[in-house]
């Protein structure tokens, strides 16, 4: 197994213990799937069997007292893509999509029925060859990289119910999507990053757990720490290299066009 490959693995079994922790600290339960690493055109690519799912999150961080019927169901999916360099591997390619739905009531006994109320992709142009036009990290609405199947999969599994008896539509039935080829600059988020942003803003309430702050910052020692393989990819050092260059942060740095 190559290094990078053995690190991976040791990185995502910590992510999984740390989520878990504060996951579970709000009565959620998670869904934390294996890591599926193999070699593909001279790349090391690190992708989920099944996505990510928070069954029974808070609407938001700062609820402390709801009823089941209130609580959210978010799914998370992606993949990270490293490059062999001299100096280590470097991660070259990653993308993100997460969903979010709230439960549909009077559904009948030992059945769920979900109702998608956001969904998001994240992408990073690759950094030598970036899209005209497009900042080098961006989100944008919609997503097409979780499928109904794989989100009913992961409910049977989690909470007990037959799969049959679980509807999981991403149809945009309330009208969510309406600008999908709206692209936002972002920093580099990742399936990590993003799950990061997700405990922070959905869990993470001092008044409602204890110790959250220091179980964030663990959360965050596994983002950000020398050494984590993902940390900041090619196309984050050569975001980073622009901001030096030319002294400020101007949204027009994200883009291919930018001289």
């Amino acid at each position: 197994m190559a290094k990078v490959d053995a690190l991976l693995l040791r990185e995502w079994d910590a992510w999984k213990g740390a989520l878990k922790k504060i996951v579970e600290s709000r009565n959620a339960r998670l869904h934390f799937p294996n890591l599926n690493i193999r070699q593909e055109d001279g790349l090391t690519c690190a992708m989920l069997s099944h996505p990510i799912c928070i069954f029974d999150a808070p609407p938001k961080a700062s609820t402390t007292r709801l009823s089941s019927d209130k609580l959210i169901v978010i799914f998370v999916s992606g993949e990270l893509k490293f490059a062999d360099t001299e100096t280590g591997s470097v991660l070259v390619e990653s993308s993100c999509s997460a969903a979010f739905f709230k439960k549909t009531k009077n559904v009948p006994a030992n059945s769920l029925g979900l109702q998608m109320t956001d969904s998001l992709h994240f992408d990073a142009e690759v950094s030598n060859k970036l899209t005209p036009f497009h900042p080098i990290f961006h989100v944008q609405r919609g997503t097409s990289r979780i499928s109904s199947d794989a989100c009913k999969d992961v409910l049977a599994s989690l909470i007990h119910i037959d799969r049959d008896k679980i509807d999981v539509p991403f149809d945009d039935t309330v009208g969510i999507l309406k600008s999908p080829c709206f692209r936002i600059p972002t920093p580099q988020l990742d399936i990590l990053s993003v799950l990061t942003l997700i405990i922070a803003d959905y869990f993470c309430n001092t008044n409602a757990v204890t110790n959250i702050a220091e179980r964030f910052q663990e959360v965050l020692r596994l983002l950000a720490s020398d050494g984590k393989p993902a940390r900041e990819g090619a196309s984050a050092r050569l975001l980073r290299s622009r901001v030096e260059t030319h002294g400020h942060l101007s949204a027009g740095i994200w883009y291919a066009e930018f001289v």
